[in-house]
């Protein structure tokens, strides 16, 4: 079995009034042991971070 050693993840910043909220409807543990190492903000606006294992 693999283990969880990075998670990547791209935000995409949007403004809208309505819809399907993700984090609101997620239920993700507190303690993730997930630690942000690094963050980049794209000519798009979007943010790309990558976490570590801690």
């Amino acid at each position: 079995m693999r283990k969880l050693i990075e998670f990547h993840m791209v935000v995409h910043p949007v403004i809208v009034g309505e819809g399907r909220r993700l984090f609101t409807e997620m239920s993700l543990p507190e303690g993730l042991g997930l630690k942000l190492v690094a963050s980049n903000t794209l000519k798009s606006g979007c943010v790309a971070l990558r976490y570590e294992r801690i």
